[in-house]
Formats: structure tokens, sequence, C-alpha cells
């Protein structure tokens, strides 16, 4: 990868880490709005409940995005952007095009997903059952 290449990569990370931080100030924000917002009725408190779960949840996945494309500016400063950390193979430009933070080629992408999938079905299942039982 050259070096205009390379630099094109690191700003599109930094635009994309950027807005992530500003998406994740805004769900703060948000919950702490509902939290003030607890004097209401029932159905509206269970309401807001299941939105501050939303909202949490979208929280946690800004989080971990955060984390990814902060991995990815690190593989960029130590040489290693753009290697897939499956197979050691160059993960097509094309690819980290779509997704800059992108740890995996095409086909180690779909090994670690199968891989978690397997890991989080069993907890995936008593989440639904958990969430199916609320108000």
């Amino acid at each position: 990868m050259n070096k205009k290449t390379v630099e094109s990569f690191e700003q599109l990370l930094h635009n994309q880490r950027n807005g992530l931080l500003q998406k994740f100030r805004r769900v703060e924000e948000d919950l702490g709005s509902l939290a003030e917002d607890r004097e209401s009725e029932l159905e509206e408190c269970a309401q807001e409940e299941r939105s501050a779960r939303l909202l949490a949840s979208l929280d946690d996945r800004t989080v971990r995005a955060v984390r990814e494309i902060d991995a990815a500016l690190q593989r960029l400063l130590n040489g290693r952007y753009g290697i897939c950390e499956g197979c050691g193979k160059r993960i097509p430009v094309a690819r980290l095009r779509v997704l800059p933070a992108t740890r995996f080629c095409t086909s180690c992408s779909g090994e670690e997903e199968t891989r978690k999938t397997s890991l989080t079905e069993g907890r995936h299942s008593e989440e639904v059952f958990l969430e199916s039982a609320l108000p």
C-alpha cells in the first residue's frame, strides 16, 4: 500500500472515530434526560426503560467500534494495517474502503463470525427470553 493510500485510510478512520464519539455523546445525553424524566406513569416508565436499554446497547456498540478504530490506527502506526490477523495475507483495498477498521480478510472474517456466534448463541437465547418476559 502506498503512502497516499495509507494516509487516506488514516483520515477515514479518524473521521469515523470522531463521528462515533459525537454519537456516543448524544446517546449519553439522551440517557441522562431519560433518567431525569422518571416521574411518569407506569406504562411510560416501561417504555422509557426499553428505550434506555436500547440506547445503552447502542452505546456499547459505539464503544466497541471506537476500540476497533483505535486498534486499526495502531496497526497503521505499526505497519500492520491491511494484514489479516487470521491468515496473514493482505486484505484487499476494496474491503478496507468498505470496512476500514477490519482485522480480517473476507474468508477469515466469516470464520471469526462463526466462532463468535457459537460462543454467544446460548447467551443470546437467554436474553431473548428475558426481553420477551418484560411488560
